[in-house]
């Protein structure tokens, strides 16, 4: 990357960022991962070895290959939330819920994806983070799939991402360029007929450590409706007290490969198993938990098929 870009970014998120999450990128590549900067731990998604045992499994049971189409099989799910105080203008206000998508990794360039992000229509879209299959190598190829996938979205006020764990600090200007306006730590007011409500972002809390609720909403009043974008659930408590009225996040796939009734086997999330897929709620905050609209790992699904969720809010 470009020095000046690294610059940019320096200016945008402050150097402690910057340097935290450049220096856990390189132990990722090195297949180790750092925790709070000290403690290193294993994270198992993203062993080889681990995904190539499971693959390894499923092609001698014979059902890889059912895996691997109901991983494209994709689900629309819509959803209504009721919200207090939230403003008269944005009563009716659809927000296209996407995660997850682990571009990459989507057979026959997306096309399926594309066709149908192209029927649904909304005033907003979210990303949640995890644009990347791979977890090494050039990001080239995830941009150039992304790319396609955001032209396919049919939004009146935008399209906002965020980072996951899979996502290194470098993609920000490609996906920028792309149309995707990342939050990196951020919040942004959403105005329409002289109200607002904000979108806030935080940066990846499950492995890069690097979400800082804080900054994040400095500068929004306490009063304001607040939609949070968070890769991961696991940052339920904290924004609860910051007094977040709308939690949306992805990481754990639903599960993607679970028992019959959708029960997942492995949610990869440190928080109670009711926050890790669907729609929940803590104290006066509400929250969903995508199901991801691609595949992380091994790309098959099992009993939770990837999903495009539409959430439209209403005035309480």
């Amino acid at each position: 990357m470009e020095a000046h870009v690294f610059a940019d970014l320096k200016k945008r998120i402050g150097e402690r960022h910057l340097g935290k999450r450049l220096r856990i990128q390189v132990n990722y590549a090195d297949r180790m991962f750092v925790r709070n900067d000290s403690l290193k731990t294993f994270h198992y998604e993203n062993s080889s070895l681990f995904n190539t045992l499971v693959t390894v499994v499923l092609k001698g049971a014979f059902c890889y290959g059912r895996g691997a189409k109901n991983a494209l099989t994709y689900k629309v799910r819509e959803h209504e939330f009721t919200l207090r105080n939230l403003p008269v203008a944005f009563d009716g206000l659809r927000i296209l819920h996407l995660s997850d998508i682990h571009a990459d990794g989507i057979a026959s360039e997306a096309v399926e994806l594309c066709k149908l992000l192209e029927t649904i229509r909304a005033d907003v879209c979210v990303i949640t983070g995890d644009y990347r299959f791979k977890t090494h190598s050039s990001h080239r190829e995830t941009v150039r799939i992304m790319a396609k996938i955001l032209q396919a979205i049919n939004v009146s006020m935008g399209t906002w991402g965020i980072l996951g764990n899979h996502d290194f600090i470098e993609f920000v200007s490609p996906l920028e360029e792309a149309g995707l306006s990342m939050l990196l730590n951020e919040a942004v007011s959403l105005d329409q007929n002289g109200s607002r409500i904000w979108l806030a972002g935080v940066d990846d809390d499950h492995l890069f450590h690097c979400a800082d609720l804080g900054k994040t909403l400095l500068h929004v009043p306490p009063e304001d409706t607040v939609i949070l974008l968070s890769h991961t659930p696991e940052l339920y408590k904290k924004a609860a007290l910051e007094e977040v009225d709308f939690f949306l996040c992805g990481h754990t796939h639903g599960g993607q490969i679970c028992l019959p009734g959708g029960i997942p086997v492995i949610t990869n999330a440190s928080c109670p198993r009711r926050f890790c897929a669907g729609r929940w709620k803590f104290q006066n905050m509400q929250g969903y938990t995508s199901f991801g609209t691609g595949s992380s790992g091994v790309p098959v699904r099992f009993n939770c098929p990837p999903e495009i969720a539409v959430h439209t809010l209403r005035r309480k």
